[in-house]
């Protein structure tokens, strides 16, 4: 029988914790039963009106004294919407039950997005294709495809940075990774806690609401949901809706960065550094492959397709990259306008670029001229 090596069964951990606080679901509205056909179901009560965001830390938190048990073994599940039983599961499980109660499907999104783009995943299992039994419950997937999306926040060492509802992966050493969310309680209402909130995760004995946010090295930090976004934004056809709106980007976040720069055309003859996009994929130090600032949000996005720009690039050379986070594709189809004649390389390239944001039924073009190089 094959294991899941996504969390370490370690339940020696958990019996050195001290500082655990239980807090039990009331009786309320539930999640839809597993598509497996367990007869449990993760009771959870929410109001009317609850966000995604709502949501997600209320199933969180309903899973403590449901999920006793850990059960890392292979299992064949129903898709989409499949789960193994309630009451076992692994770390990965988690948070998978907490975003499908904001009906956000993360068996279903993963699989999808690793059958196009399987080789942007990890392949640390040796799998040699998307698996949708499995591949849901691994963190390194869970963090890609989270990356992906455009969600990845700093990894800071301060409490304060981590709010309601993120998702926080560590490394527990020798390869080993695990996974949690952060909940709405509070820590430090018990001696030996500190600052922040509680996690709910599982690391062996079954779901847990505890004071770990720090216990071990945090390797990844996502916030999905906002207080107020919807799992999938949908627009009904006809319906009007608010145009996109795109700003310049914070000059730290591309200031004397090697990448490629676009700005207005207008900026660029007038000297002034106004960007619109900054790209920078194969850089290995950020998290993202592009950013932009829309509507007053500066969005991280990745790279999901390009063409043209293996080098080197001549004057009349066509490239196009289209990039991605959550419901926004950015696509870039720039020319090069100069020949670079210095044999040693140039310090930038000059394009000629038509950047697409679409949103939904959203969209906007914006003309931009970019310079690539370092």
């Amino acid at each position: 029988m094959k294991t899941l090596h996504a969390c370490s069964f370690a339940v020696t951990i958990l019996l050195a914790l001290s500082g655990c606080q239980t807090y039990s679901a009331s009786r309320g509205a539930s999640a839809p039963a597993p598509a497996d056909g367990n007869s449990s179901t993760l009771t959870v009560k929410v109001k009317a009106d609850a966000t995604p965001l709502e949501k997600v830390i209320a199933a969180g938190v309903a899973q403590e004294g449901r999920t006793t048990g850990y059960d890392p073994a292979y299992t064949k599940l129903k898709y989409p919407g499949g789960d193994v039983p309630l009451e076992t599961g692994v770390c990965a499980d988690v948070i998978v039950r907490a975003f499908r109660f904001a009906d956000l499907d993360l068996q279903k999104e993963i699989h999808e997005d690793m059958t196009r783009n399987f080789a942007a995943y990890p392949n640390t299992w040796g799998a040699k294709k998307p698996d949708s039994n499995i591949d849901h419950r691994r963190v390194g997937n869970l963090m890609k495809w989270f990356e992906r999306q455009g969600r990845a926040q700093p990894v800071t060492k301060s409490a304060k940075d981590y709010a309601p509802g993120d998702v926080v992966a560590w490394d527990l050493g020798n390869g080993r990774l695990h996974i949690g969310l952060v909940t709405d309680r509070r820590a430090g209402s018990l001696p030996g806690q500190g600052e922040g909130f509680l996690m709910v995760h599982n690391i062996g004995a079954g779901a847990r609401i505890e004071d770990v946010l720090f216990s071990w090295q945090v390797i990844g930090h996502y916030r999905y949901f906002k207080g107020t976004e919807t799992a999938k934004p949908t627009v009904r056809a006809g319906e009007r809706t608010s145009a996109l709106k795109i700003d310049f980007l914070r000059e730290e976040e591309v200031s004397n960065r090697a990448g490629c720069h676009y700005l207005l055309p207008e900026d660029m003859k007038k000297g002034r550094e106004n960007y619109i996009l900054f790209s920078c994929e194969g850089d290995r130090i950020r998290t993202y492959d592009a950013i932009i600032n829309i509507d007053g949000q500066e969005t991280k996005l990745t790279l999901v397709s390009s063409s043209g720009n293996k080098g080197p690039w001549k004057k009349g050379t066509r490239i196009r990259s289209v990039y991605r986070a959550g419901e926004i594709t950015i696509q870039v189809s720039s020319v090069v306008t100069t020949d670079c004649k210095d044999k040693g390389g140039c310090d930038g390239i000059p394009l000629d670029s038509v950047i697409t944001v679409t949103r939904d039924n959203q969209k906007k073009v914006v003309k931009t001229v970019g310079m690539c190089g370092c």
